[in-house]
């Protein structure tokens, strides 16, 4: 989960507890989820001076992982008290692009103003990703 906030928003005597001054929610569709546009950040106000805004805490949803992991062995007896084993491990095997991370903060100049596209900046916007496949081979000797 992930919070919309305001990366210059003024609280005043309030506070900001818990990351900064969160956005104002304006209406309009949230989700896009697409690597440039996760969330739509033209749904979005900077809040008035002296308020927190009115988006909770931990409101959107990041990117599901779709990840699988596989692991296969064979164990080869040398002599009665010895064994070979070779392994063979895939992480992420079927190497799916996995989303990990957006901007979540949104930065208007004027309090009480929405999101436009002259100012939304990189709000929104992918900024990470999970590890891409992996595979490791190792021999293991048993005695």
């Amino acid at each position: 989960p992930f919070t919309i906030t305001t990366s210059n928003g003024n609280p005043g005597t309030l506070g900001a507890s818990g990351g900064g001054v969160r956005a104002d929610y304006i209406g309009g569709e949230i989700y896009t989820k697409t690597r440039d546009e996760w969330f739509n950040p033209l749904a979005f106000a900077r809040p008035a001076d002296g308020t927190l805004g009115n988006v909770g805490k931990n409101t959107i949803r990041g990117p599901a992982t779709n990840q699988w992991d596989i692991s296969v062995y064979k164990t080869t007896r040398i002599s009665e008290r010895v064994n070979l084993q070779f392994r063979a491990e895939s992480f992420n095997t079927f190497n799916h692009t996995q989303f990990a991370a957006f901007n979540t903060a949104i930065s208007v100049p004027n309090p009480g103003t929405p999101v436009t596209q002259a100012t939304r900046g990189q709000a929104g916007v992918v900024t990470d990703t999970r590890d891409p496949r992996n595979i490791q081979l190792a021999l293991k000797l048993l005695f």
